[in-house]
């Protein structure tokens, strides 16, 4: 069985923890959940590095969670 957790940080609090330059609208509007489970949406934070300069950036987006 998959597990289930709670989502309730607001996307600002979760950019400021991480140090985060772009938040994605999608993810900016994700209500709270108290019972997050296998398919739903879920705020996720990527870090990529620009093929031009190197410089390492993160961004918050929503992924699709699962098993």
């Amino acid at each position: 069985m998959c597990g289930r957790y709670a989502s309730f940080r607001d996307a600002q609090d979760l950019a400021a923890e991480f140090a985060i330059a772009d938040v994605a609208d999608d993810a900016r509007l994700l209500p709270p959940s108290w019972n997050l489970a296998p398919t739903d949406p879920v705020r996720i934070v990527v870090e990529r590095a620009s093929k031009d300069t190197g410089e390492v950036r993160r961004s918050l987006r929503l992924a699709r969670w699962g098993c």
